[in-house]
């Protein structure tokens, strides 16, 4: 019986035109205005360097009398399903930064549990 990974040759899901991306996170903080409470400190996050591409683009331009704003949504396809990626973390390739709006998923095949990516959701917000 043949597998998915018969097929790639490997135990990893070759992919190799990928981009370089950095996934930001906030330390955190004891607020300064309610001591009782933590907050995001974005001054100095921790950084992981990883491969992925992004997919899916979709924008969406908001405007109303006083300002104009463009949401764009789009997926991140990371081929190590094991890579430290969150919730309210941010992610950058050097020119745009997006905010992981989701919980990352891995996807898995029911049948024999071969788990080849994570994906993230995330959107930037300009204007």
């Amino acid at each position: 019986m043949s597998t998915a990974l018969d097929f790639l040759g490997s135990s990893d899901f070759d992919m190799t035109s990928l981009t370089s991306l950095t996934r930001r996170r906030a330390k955190k903080k004891i607020d300064p205005y309610n001591p009782d409470r933590v907050v995001d400190d974005w001054s100095d996050p921790e950084l992981l360097s990883f491969g992925g591409f992004v997919s899916s683009q979709i924008s969406t331009e908001q405007t109303d009398a006083v300002r104009s704003q463009l949401i764009t949504t789009v997926q991140i396809v990371v081929p190590n399903p094991a890579v430290d990626i969150a919730k309210g973390d941010r992610i950058t390739d050097g020119t745009h930064v997006w905010s992981v709006t989701g919980i990352p998923t891995h996807d898995m095949n029911p049948f024999t549990s071969w788990q080849p990516t994570l994906v993230v959701d995330v959107e930037e917000v300009n204007g």
